[in-house]
């Protein structure tokens, strides 16, 4: 396996965004998987490392990106440096920063025998909302994966009492359980998305997904809950969907991750999501 970490291209507002690339020793062209992070998340969070080999060992290509303005920085990928930065983020930036890896695996794909017709967009969480609303509209994406997907992207605003005291007081607070900080997030977030409700409202997003999609939840997931699943599969009926038992928001997942191992929950996560790209052009299944 051949390993670059840390490659850095530009991201929205020209800020830096960073990946690591994930190769199997072959000179033939490669299926790639591209991953992108949720709410809170980073590309070297827990045991998504384990995840990428685990691709790679199957013969694709892995890239796992850090959305710019996630809060990381290029000197600090494994704490919260930049607070500002996560508080100023929006979905039009992380759309942006998915289409700046787009162009780049484009650009790049004969240097690392890449096969651009075999291109998997995965997201987690949040990354999972934004990667339904990409593959809608991106043809350059040939199969779409969501695992533990929100339901929808205004998902923070749905009492109109809170978005209102969001709005007079121009931010509000998310407090990281695992680090402790109070997280700002201005309400440039909310008023972003409602000026692009046609890219962003996964209502309208989710129908016009037209690539196979791998929906997969755990049913034990109190973070988002199982039912987002359920919702999903019902506005794009032509998803194929899996129901992961006992499998919770991270599936077996934790950060740090010291085990060599992955969780037999992120296992099956990951069978059954190379399982599904390998078929992707199989007729939709209910794999619950």
């Amino acid at each position: 396996m051949k390993f670059i970490k840390n490659k850095q291209i530009e991201g929205a507002d020209d800020r830096p965004l960073m990946m690591d690339i994930y190769l199997p020793d072959t000179s033939e062209k490669t299926p790639v998987v591209i991953f992108a992070h949720g709410f809170k998340g980073f590309k070297d969070w827990g045991c998504w490392h384990l995840i990428a080999q685990s691709f790679v060992n199957q013969g694709f290509a892995f890239v796992k990106f850090n959305f710019s303005h996630n809060g990381m920085t290029a000197d600090a990928l494994l704490d919260f440096a930049d607070l500002e930065a996560f508080g100023q983020n929006t979905y039009s930036k992380e759309w942006a920063d998915l289409d700046h890896i787009l162009t780049w695996i484009t650009a790049e794909a004969p240097q690392y025998h890449i096969d651009l017709q075999q291109l998997t967009l995965i997201g987690h969480s949040r990354g999972g909302g934004m990667a339904i609303a990409k593959a809608a509209a991106d043809n350059r994406i040939k199969n779409l994966v969501t695992w533990a997907a929100v339901p929808t992207l205004a998902w923070l605003w749905a009492s109109e009492a809170f978005k209102t005291q969001w709005k007079n007081d121009g931010v509000t607070y998310q407090k990281n359980a695992r680090t402790g900080q109070d997280m700002p997030l201005y309400y440039t977030l909310c008023t972003d998305y409602e000026a692009n409700t046609a890219i962003f409202d996964l209502e309208i997003a989710a129908p016009k997904v037209h690539q196979p999609w791998l929906i997969v939840h755990g049913s034990a997931d109190a973070g988002v809950a199982p039912s987002s699943a359920e919702y999903l599969h019902h506005l794009q009926p032509h998803s194929s969907l899996k129901i992961i038992a006992k499998a919770d928001h991270v599936f077996g997942g934790k950060h740090p991750w010291h085990e060599a191992d992955l969780p037999k929950e992120s296992v099956e996560l990951v069978e059954t999501t190379i399982d599904f790209i390998k078929n992707a052009n199989a007729a939709p299944f209910d794999l619950r």
